[in-house]
């Protein structure tokens, strides 16, 4: 078992931080979508399960990136 340096334990640190800063976009994007459209959002999830969860990031990195939200 070798030992992580600090540098790699930050950049795992930063990479957690940053998918939960997209998880919580996406969050916010779909309770957007529910509001807009008088639904719940718990639809909008269940219709989400078909995407792959790469998908949702890499969109939602793409938003965050050209400012969208």
């Amino acid at each position: 078992m070798t030992l992580k340096t600090f540098k790699q334990l930050r950049e795992e640190v930063q990479s957690v931080t940053e998918v939960e800063e997209l998880f919580d976009l996406i969050e916010d994007v779909i309770e957007g979508i529910a509001k807009d459209n008088n639904v719940d959002s718990e639809f909008i999830w269940e219709d989400l399960e078909s995407v792959p969860d790469e998908e949702l990031i890499e969109v939602a990195a793409w938003q965050r990136k050209e400012g969208k939200n």
